[in-house]
């Protein structure tokens, strides 16, 4: 599975861990390797029993030339991929993964770093947070009120407007 596209270097990740491949030198390298379970082995047989144990990474965003963020086995995971080292595990507090990473940078009037709004299974609409990755743990910027949204799909920044958008879902008024 693709999962950061870069100028020169795709970023994948299969069942055993996580690779680098270079574009341009056509080479594949393994940058780290996952915990080999039982659980991972039985998630890859089918397409529906990878979705009901979602052992697989669900998404990733580059930190900088050197780390990443991905989300696998309800954890946010910091790795170096140069020294194929995990730099800190952060549990998601509710549910199994965000859908989204947004990286704000200085260009922005908002503070340089990785952000993300929860997505769980919230049919009484509790509160629903937007989380800032911050020295190793979660952050909480901004808090929905309850009966406000069901969960967060999406936080894309809008550089015309310089605002970020919030997709929230998912039916009537919690969207």
């Amino acid at each position: 599975k693709a999962l950061i596209i870069q100028e020169k270097t795709l970023l994948l990740s299969g069942l055993d861990g996580i690779y680098t491949y270079d574009i341009i030198r056509n080479k594949l390298k393994k940058s780290f390797d996952f915990k080999f379970t039982l659980k991972s082995f039985i998630s890859h047989v089918s397409t529906p029993l990878r979705r009901l144990l979602r052992e697989d990474v669900s998404i990733a965003i580059s930190i900088d030339e050197e780390n990443i963020l991905y989300v696998k086995n309800k954890m946010i995971v910091s790795l170096n991929l140069f020294k194929s080292k995990i730099n800190f595990k952060i549990n998601i507090p509710r549910g199994s993964r965000p859908l989204n990473f947004l990286k704000m940078d200085l260009t922005s009037n908002f503070d340089e770093g990785i952000y993300f709004g929860e997505y769980f299974n919230n049919p009484k609409k509790d509160e629903v947070n937007i989380f800032k990755v911050e020295n190793g743990k979660l952050k909480p910027v901004y808090i929905f009120k309850k009966n406000t949204i069901n969960h967060i799909h999406n936080l894309i920044f809008d550089k015309k407007r310089n605002c970020v958008w919030i997709l929230a879902g998912d039916f009537g008024n919690g969207a």
